[in-house]
C-alpha cells in the first residue's frame, strides 16, 4: 500500500507483504496528480506515467506497472494506491475485482478519517498552547456554568489539575 504526498508529489511505501522488491518512495509530476483530480487523467495511466518515469530515471524495470493497482479513493480524491505484486487485473473474475475495489473504498474512507483525526488533534493541540500561552486566568463555562476549560495561570495560581476542576460548578 502507497499513500499519496500531495505537498512532496511522492507514492510514500506504507506497508508490504511478499513484495520486498518495490521502492519505498516514488516521486511523480504534480501536474499528473492535477489532471488525474479534474479527471483528465484515468488511475492507471496515472500510476503508469508516475512509475515509469520514476523508474526511467533510475533506469530498472517498473515491478509495480506490471501489478494490479486499484486506487484508495474517498469523496473523488485518490489517497493512494493498493498493489497486488504478481497479479493482473485480466487474471481475477469480475466478483474478485468488485471486491478488492470496494474494500480499496472503505480503506480510502479509512485513511480520510485517520487523516482528519490527525489534523483534529493537532488543531487542539495548537488551540491549547495558544490557550495556555495566555497569562491572564481564563475560565472557559458550559451554559450551566460548569467549569469546561482552563488555562494554565488559573491552574498554576489554586494549585489545582485540569481533572479537579473540569465540570465543577463556578462557585
Amino acid at each position: 500500500i502507497y499513500l499519496l504526498d500531495r505537498k512532496k508529489s511522492l507514492l510514500v511505501l506504507q506497508c508490504q507483504a511478499n513484495a520486498e522488491n518495490l521502492e519505498t518512495e516514488i516521486t511523480f509530476d504534480a501536474n499528473r496528480l492535477d489532471m488525474l483530480d479534474r479527471k483528465q487523467m484515468d488511475f492507471d495511466g496515472f500510476i503508469r506515467e508516475a512509475i515509469c518515469e520514476y523508474y526511467g530515471a533510475i533506469a530498472q524495470e517498473p515491478l509495480l506497472a506490471q501489478n494490479f493497482n486499484v486506487p484508495l479513493c474517498c469523496r473523488q480524491h485518490v489517497l493512494g494506491v493498493i498493489s497486488f505484486v504478481g497479479n493482473r487485473e485480466d487474471g481475477m473474475d469480475i466478483q474478485m475485482q468488485e471486491l478488492i475495489f470496494s474494500i480499496a473504498h472503505q480503506i480510502g474512507i479509512t485513511i480520510e478519517s485517520m487523516q482528519n483525526i490527525t489534523a483534529l488533534i493537532h488543531n487542539k493541540e495548537l488551540l491549547q498552547t495558544v490557550f495556555d500561552g495566555i497569562t491572564d486566568i481564563v475560565i472557559l463555562l458550559d451554559n450551566k456554568r460548569r467549569i469546561k476549560m482552563v488555562n494554565r495561570a488559573f491552574l498554576e495560581r489554586h494549585g489545582v489539575t485540569m481533572s479537579a476542576v473540569r465540570d465543577q460548578p463556578l462557585s
